[in-house]
Parts: structure tokens; C-alpha cells; sequence
């Protein structure tokens, strides 16, 4: 696939290839805000109850 695609195009595996699954829901949340590896710091982007309902969504994924 192209490299130069938007991450949420070339990304393909499932949330619970990385273990998300078994991460607290602070830890996602710290992640989400701080960042990891090539993952972007969104703490200044997105405000932190979007953050919080973020970490919901992906708890909801679990049941598919």
C-alpha cells in the first residue's frame, strides 16, 4: 500500500493485535495524550473528555 496514505488507510490489523485489550483504561488514555512510538501526542489536540470517549470506543470494540 502507499506509504504517503493516511495512517487509518494503511493501518489493517485489528486493535487487539497490539494488546490494547488488556491495557487499564488509564494506560490508553496516557497513550493517547503522550503519544508512543510513531503514535502522535493528541493531549493538545483533542480535548480530554474526547480522549475518555475515545478510550470508550476502543473498550467497545472488545465486543466484536
Amino acid at each position: 500500500m502507499n506509504s504517503s496514505a493516511p495512517i487509518s488507510i494503511r493501518y489493517t490489523k485489528s486493535v487487539s493485535h497490539f494488546d490494547i485489550m488488556y491495557q487499564v483504561d488509564g494506560e490508553i488514555f496516557w497513550k493517547l495524550t503522550n503519544g508512543r512510538g510513531a503514535m502522535v501526542a493528541w493531549g493538545p489536540i483533542i480535548k480530554e473528555n474526547e480522549r475518555w470517549d475515545l478510550v470508550n470506543y476502543v473498550r467497545s470494540l472488545k465486543a466484536e
